[in-house]
C-alpha cells in the first residue's frame, strides 16, 4: 500500500496554518459575540503538510454526524453552524444551546469511544469566550494514537517519526471505511436473500405460506442459511477492497476459496440442506465487484458491476466446462452442462446477469415506481423470470422438455398481457400446484431474484447505498 497516494491534497505550509488558526479564533470569537452561546469547534488531528484529502474530509463527515446526533440525543438546540473546507484542513462550528461543560464531555465521549476519535478535535467555548480543557471537567488528558501515552508529551518529545504517523493515519482511516463498506454491502446482500425467501406467494419455492416442493426445508431454514451468510458476504467484499492485483482472474480464485466456506457454513447452518448455493457464486461475485470497483476508484454503476462479474465468472466457466477440457462431473450444475450444454449460474453471471437486466431489475424499478410493494413486485418478477430462463433447478428435478412445457404454460397463463395486470396471487396459485404435484422448484429464478433485489438496493432503491 502506497502511504503518499492517499494523501491526495496540497502541501500546506506553516505560515498557513497559522493563518488558518488565527483565523478559526476570529471565527470562534464572531459567533460567540453574536449569539452568546457555547461553541463547538470541529478540526481533525493530521499529521503533515498535507491536511486535506479524499480519506481525511470523509471523516471529517462522519465526525460532523456525530456531533449533530449528540447533541440531538441530549437535547441541545443547534442555533448556527457554519463550515470551511480548505487545503488547511476542515473545519466546522456549531453554536449551540446548552451548558457548556456538559456539552465538552459530551464531545469528549466521542473522541475517547468512536472508531475516528483520535482523529476528531472538538474544542467547546463557552459564552464569556474560555476554552474548556478536560482538566477543568477533572477527565483525563487525550492520548496519543501510536501508543497510547500522554498526546501532549508525545507532541512535544516527537517520540513518533512523521512516516510513522502518517502510515497510521491511512491504516486506521483505510480500516474504518472498508470495514464500513463491507458491512454495507454484506448487509444488503443477506436482505437480498431474506427478501427473496418471504416474498410471498412464489410457485414451487419456499415462501411464508408453504415448503413448495421441498419437504426439507422451510422458511426458518432459509433464515438460518442468511444468518450464516452475513460474514462472508463481508469477507468477500473485503476481498475485493484489498485487491492488489487488478486482475479479475486472480481475484476470482481467491474469492473462490471463501466461497467454499461460505457453502460449508450454510450446510452446517442447515443440517445438510443447499438453500443458498447459486446465490453464494452469484451475490459472492457481486460483493467481491463492489469491493473491487470501490478499491480502484472506478464508478460504482450497473454497468461497471456486471463487466467486472462476467469477467470472475469466465474464468469459471473455463475452469469447469471449458478450457481445462473432459474431467470427473461434481455437480449437477456440471452434470447439465455435458448433458444439455446450459451453463446455468455461471453463464448467467459471465452474461453479466442478462436475465436479471432484462427480466428482473426494470419490471421491479417499474412495479414499484408505480405503485406496487416490494413483495408483489417481488412475486411478478420471478414470473417474469420464469417465463423466460433456462433454469436448471427445473431441469436438474426433471428434464428440459418439463421445463420448456412449464415455460409455456406461465406464458399461457399471464397471456402476453403487461405485469401490472397479472393477478399474481392466481397464477402462482396454479403455478403452485403444479410444481408441486410433479416435485419441481425454479430455485435458479429464486436466485436471480435475490440478484434483482440486490441491484436493486445497489442502484435504484433510495434507501440503498
Amino acid at each position: 500500500m502506497e502511504i503518499d497516494a492517499f494523501f491526495d491534497g496540497r502541501t500546506v505550509a506553516l505560515e498557513q496554518m497559522l493563518q488558518a488558526r488565527e483565523e478559526r479564533v476570529e471565527a470562534q470569537e464572531r459567533l460567540i459575540k453574536q449569539y452568546g452561546l457555547p461553541v463547538i469547534c470541529f478540526t481533525l488531528n493530521i499529521a503533515g503538510p498535507v491536511k486535506s484529502f479524499t480519506l481525511s474530509r470523509k471523516a471529517f463527515d462522519i465526525g460532523k454526524g456525530i456531533i449533530k446526533k449528540r447533541l440531538e440525543m441530549n437535547s441541545d438546540v443547534l442555533a448556527a453552524f457554519e463550515e470551511k473546507i480548505s487545503d488547511t484542513g476542515c473545519e466546522a462550528f456549531f453554536v449551540v444551546t446548552g451548558d457548556a461543560s456538559n456539552i465538552k464531555e459530551q464531545m469528549a465521549v466521542i473522541e475517547d469511544h468512536h472508531p475516528l476519535g483520535r482523529f476528531f478535535d472538538i474544542d467547546v467555548i463557552s459564552p464569556d469566550g474560555r476554552k474548556l480543557s478536560r482538566t477543568d471537567l477533572g477527565m483525563e488528558a487525550r492520548r496519543c494514537i501510536i501508543c497510547d501515552a500522554p498526546a501532549a508529551l508525545c507532541a512535544r518529545s516527537r517520540n513518533h517519526s512523521l512516516e510513522t504517523l502518517k502510515e497510521d493515519t491511512i491504516k486506521r482511516l483505510k480500516g474504518y471505511f472498508d470495514d464500513e463498506y463491507s458491512h454495507r454491502i454484506a448487509s444488503l446482500a443477506q436482505r437480498s436473500i431474506l427478501y427473496e425467501v418471504c416474498v410471498t406467494p412464489k410457485p414451487g419455492l419456499v415462501d411464508c405460506c408453504n415448503q413448495g416442493a421441498h419437504e426439507d426445508m422451510d422458511i426458518f431454514t432459509f433464515m438460518n442459511s442468511a444468518s450464516a451468510l452475513y460474514k462472508y458476504f463481508y469477507r468477500l467484499t473485503m476481498l475485493g477492497l484489498s485487491d492488489e492485483s487488478n486482475d479479475p482472474e486472480r481475484l476470482f480464485v481467491r474469492a473462490r476459496h471463501l466461497g467454499i466456506e461460505a457453502e460449508e457454513a450454510m450446510l452446517e447452518a442447515t443440517n445438510g440442506v443447499n438453500t443458498h448455493k447459486g446465490a453464494i457464486f452469484s451475490l459472492g461475485l457481486v460483493c467481491v465487484a463492489m469491493g473491487y470497483l470501490h478499491r480502484w476508484n472506478k464508478t460504482e454503476n450497473l454497468e461497471n458491476l456486471r463487466d467486472m462479474c462476467a469477467k470472475m465468472a469466465t474464468v469459471a466457466l473455463d475452469n469447469d466446462f471449458g478450457k481445462s477440457g473432459p474431467k470427473p462431473v461434481k455437480t449437477k450444475g456440471e452434470n447439465i452442462f455435458v448433458q444439455y450444454g446450459i451453463t446455468g449460474a455461471r453463464g448467467e453471471a459471465a452474461g453479466g446477469f442478462t436475465s436479471v437486466t432484462e427480466y428482473g431489475l426494470p419490471l421491479m424499478c417499474r412495479l414499484i415506481d408505480r405503485g406496487f410493494s416490494l413483495n408483489d413486485a417481488g412475486v411478478a418478477v420471478l414470473i417474469n423470470l420464469m417465463a423466460h430462463v433456462d433454469d436448471t433447478n427445473i431441469i436438474g428435478r426433471s428434464c428440459p422438455e418439463t421445463l420448456m412445457e412449464l415455460r409455456s404454460t406461465i406464458r399461457e397463463l399471464i397471456r402476453d398481457r403487461e405485469p401490472e395486470a397479472w393477478d399474481i396471487k392466481v397464477i402462482s396459485k396454479k403455478l403452485d400446484d403444479i410444481f408441486i404435484l410433479i416435485n419441481v422448484s425454479p430455485g435458479g429464478c429464486a436466485d436471480l431474484l435475490a440478484i434483482t433485489f440486490m441491484l436493486y438496493f445497489l442502484f435504484k432503491s433510495p434507501s440503498g447505498l
